[in-house]
């Protein structure tokens, strides 16, 4: 890797283990806890995906992953992450040759980043944007262990229309059929008064279900039924994803693409995997594949 720029990680002992051993004994016990591919699914176009620690959302995560990669044969993986650091105003893609994992170097796709970059795009390149963010990093080494030699091309997504407009174009970039496919990084509902300064239904298990079936699955159902602009305005109404640029840029991909329609694989909030006391502060979190004959 000499002479190139290399991602290294971040949050590597903190959102997940930091060691190659340690990352493949989580990802086995992973593929145990994680519900199955689900049947009936001829093409994956695109997937979403939580980015919390890997104590919290890693089962469901690699869900995403792997029905995404049970179903494509792709060449690169463009990976949408959301933005946590509102100072990136437009899709940012990478700068780096590649990203580091405790797995190992995942190389990246740069000629794909130069064709988007010279497509006149609204996107542009900045490695600040990917430094300290987490919402990308935590998924690699699962797209590692699933797809071998694979690319990727990680892009920061923020909530905004050049996000939905990058990701259709990117479903005509000139690659082949397939050899594209799309990972979406998004957490749901940030509940609670004490982390997150937002708890309109107070406190307690009504609080939780209000979470679990109403905020969280207005927005999953607009994702199922892959309309992009409805994501957006739910999220941004009502706080129910933190990640909605990349999960409207990959619904615009899929779309792009095909997909015909989308399929809920497997959902939890934080408290339903660390329950303590009553429910209070929580986050919701979701696995969706976006496809056809699904």
């Amino acid at each position: 890797m000499t002479g190139m720029l290399l991602r290294k990680p971040f949050r590597a002992g903190s959102f997940y283990p930091r060691t190659a051993s340690e990352v493949e004994k989580a990802l086995d016990e992973m593929a145990k806890a994680a519900p199955k591919p689900a049947p009936g699914i001829s093409r994956a176009a695109a997937a979403i995906a939580p980015h919390a620690g890997w104590t919290f959302s890693g089962p469901t995560a690699y869900t995403a992953a792997r029905t995404l990669l049970t179903y494509s044969e792709p060449r690169t993986i463009v990976v949408f992450g959301a933005v946590h650091n509102w100072s990136v105003r437009l899709p940012t893609i990478t700068e780096a040759d590649a990203w580091l994992t405790p797995l190992g170097p995942l190389p990246v796709d740069t000629e794909l980043r130069d064709t988007l970059l010279g497509a006149g795009l609204p996107v542009e390149a900045d490695e600040h944007a990917h430094n300290g963010e987490h919402s990308i990093e935590v998924l690699l080494p699962m797209v590692q262990a699933l797809s071998g030699a694979v690319k990727v091309l990680p892009i920061a997504m923020p909530p905004v229309r050049e996000s939905i407009e990058v990701g259709r174009a990117l479903a005509g970039a000139g690659t082949e059929e397939g050899d594209v496919v799309v990972l979406a990084s998004t957490d749901l509902t940030h509940y609670g008064a004490d982390y997150y300064g937002w708890a309109p239904m107070g406190a307690g298990p009504e609080a939780l279900k209000w979470v679990r079936e109403e905020n969280d699955a207005a927005v999953i159902q607009a994702m199922l039924d892959m309309d992009e602009e409805r994501v957006m305005e739910r999220a941004r109404e009502d706080r129910s994803a933190c990640g909605a640029g990349a999960a409207a840029a990959a619904i615009a991909f899929a779309k792009g693409t095909g997909a015909t329609a989308g399929r809920l694989l497997d959902y939890t909030t934080s408290y339903d995997v660390r329950p303590d006391g009553e429910p209070s502060d929580f986050v919701g979190y979701a696995a969706v594949v976006l496809g056809t004959t699904i």
